[in-house]
């Protein structure tokens, strides 16, 4: 949340923002795994942001008709 948001009394980022938001802390938290030797996928990834945006759930429908 920027200061920005906050001056607004917003608590949340900007929907628009959430899905770039919520990679970066993916990022983190696979970055704190990779550390602690708690994570599961060996070699551990080049660019984790990359991975984490490749794994992100789309909501994006195929038309069938």
């Amino acid at each position: 949340v920027t200061d920005k948001d906050r001056a607004s009394g917003a608590i949340y980022p900007p929907f628009d923002r959430i899905r770039d938001i919520s990679a970066h802390v993916a990022r983190a938290v696979a970055s704190k795994a990779y550390e602690l030797n708690l994570a599961r996928e060996l070699p551990r990834p080049l660019d984790l942001l990359g991975s984490a945006r490749s794994m992100m759930y789309r909501t994006d429908y195929s038309r069938y008709r």
